[in-house]
Formats: structure tokens, sequence, C-alpha cells
């Protein structure tokens, strides 16, 4: 069974009985409970060398929402800060998104590839890094593992493509936030082999 924090009913499952925690240190790393419409990045998240992201698509924050316990009004809200944050990042980094955060929102980004995520193609957008299109969203993260040293995630769910990074060399580190304080329990669960 394949466990994702979909807003989909695609095949994935979601995990019911998560626990609510504000932080999780990881001998490879740090996901925290963060909401980044507060238009900032935690400190921890300043030794990444790559960010790599999927963040809501509009048709899905609602259902997010109503799993953290929180309101995002329109999807704007989510939106702009996200973007604010996103170019406020100087190193290579990589997003997984729809058409809405690229046509309203996203500065433009120097590649564009198709890529696979639940069994949809999507775009995938980079700066500063130049992956090959096709490949599924975990295998993207295991190729960024294989070229960088600390992932960061401000949007990781429940952070099983990230799992892949820190796979790619033992050496590899990663910071994660969500939103969901339960999504840090799931990481945390994902990190130990639990799920």
């Amino acid at each position: 069974m394949a466990f994702y924090n979909s807003a989909l009913k695609n095949g994935t499952s979601t995990i019911s009985d998560l626990k609510p925690l504000q932080r999780h240190d990881h001998e490879r790393g740090t996901a925290l409970a963060h909401d980044i419409k507060t238009r900032a990045l935690p400190p921890e998240f300043s030794a990444c060398d790559v960010f790599y992201s999927e963040p809501p698509y509009p048709a899905g924050i609602k259902v997010f929402d109503e799993r953290a316990g929180a309101k995002t009004g329109d999807y704007s809200e989510f939106a702009e800060p996200f973007c604010f944050v996103w170019s406020e990042i100087k190193v290579p980094k990589v997003l997984v998104c729809g058409k809405t955060l690229q046509r309203f929102f996203l500065d433009a980004p120097d590649f564009v590839t198709s890529v696979s995520l639940n069994g949809a193609k999507v775009d995938l957008c980079s700066w500063g890094v130049r992956l090959p299109g096709g490949l599924r969203n975990t295998k993207i993260c295991f190729e960024l593992g294989k070229m960088f040293h600390h992932v960061g995630d401000p949007c990781c769910g429940y952070g099983v493509p990230i799992k892949h990074f820190i796979s790619a060399r033992k050496t590899n580190r990663f910071t994660v936030s969500d939103y969901d304080p339960h999504c840090v329990d799931a990481v945390r669960r994902v990190m130990a082999g639990d799920i």
C-alpha cells in the first residue's frame, strides 16, 4: 500500500493515527510544524544546498486544511506567501506544481519538464539545476541526492520523496516542514521505516 499525503482519490492511502508534533529530530535531519504563510522559513533551513517541494494544488488546499485544522481562504492566501519564500531561496530548487502556481505566482523557472506524481503527469519546474523528464517524484529526489547533500522542503507532507533523497548517500541530510503538525509525526514514521 502506498502512503502519501494526497488530496486526490487515486489509490494512495493516508495515515489515520498520526499525533500532532511540533518538531522531530532524526539522525539525518529535522521535521518541523511551520506555516509557510508566515512568509519566512525557520533558521534550520539555512544549511540546505537544494530545495524540493510539492505544494498543494488549488483543489486540494481545503482537504489539507481540514487535516491540519487550519483555514486558508482562497488559494492566493497560500500561493502568494509560498512563492515569496520560494523566490528568496538562492540555492538550486525543484518544484512539482500546477499551472495556477506557474501562471500567477512563480518567477519563471530555468527549466520545465513533465514528471509523474501519483500516477499523473505534472510539471517539474527547476531553478539552478536540470533533471530529466518522465521520472517519478521519488526518483527525482534520489537523483538530487546524488548531486546535493542537504534538502529542504517547506511543504513536506509525509516526507516520502525526501526519504529517497537521503537514501542516495549515507551522509545526506534533510530539513522539512509542513503546516500540519500531524505530518511531522508522519515524517518521523517514514524515516523510521514504520510505514
